[in-house]
């Protein structure tokens, strides 16, 4: 079995200082990744949530059909490159907040990273929908471990 290469995802939510450089396999499912992008920048629960890339839309599907199934899409399929840049849209109170989301270095496959890893960030999402004022590398990694 081929493993995929390790992403270095950098992670900014637009118009604002807050931003997380994560990294993990480039073979997660989108709907994983939701999970972990919401985690690492200290989202609650989304109300909900898309992937936008190359003009089309990933998300969970719904009676509109606005967006395909993410459920078998991965993140490579999106970003497949270095420097490529897709969008992540979280709605909470009925508020979009865009995410852009950039592949900085693709890295050799490693069996032994199972779970995303937070390798720096700073700021905060807008504090009615933050887990936690303030943003500690050490935290966020422990949060990440506990998605399993």
């Amino acid at each position: 079995m081929r493993h995929p290469p390790i992403a270095e995802l950098r992670v900014e939510l637009q118009e604002t200082g807050t931003w997380r450089l994560l990294r993990l396999s480039s073979g997660v499912l989108l709907p994983r990744l939701q999970r972990v992008l919401l985690t690492a920048l200290g989202w609650f629960k989304a109300d909900g949530w898309r992937f936008e890339a190359a003009h089309l839309c990933y998300g969970m599907p719904n009676e509109t059909a606005e967006c395909a199934d993410a459920a078998t899409v991965r993140l490579r399929h999106i970003l497949p490159d270095t420097g490529t840049e897709a969008t992540f849209v979280v709605t909470l109170d009925r508020v979009e907040y865009r995410h852009r989301l950039t592949v900085d270095r693709l890295l050799t496959p490693n069996v032994a990273l199972r779970d995303a890893v937070c390798l720096s960030g700073a700021g905060t999402v807008p504090a009615r929908h933050a887990r936690a004022l303030g943003f500690d590398v050490r935290v966020t990694n422990v949060e990440l471990a506990r998605l399993r």
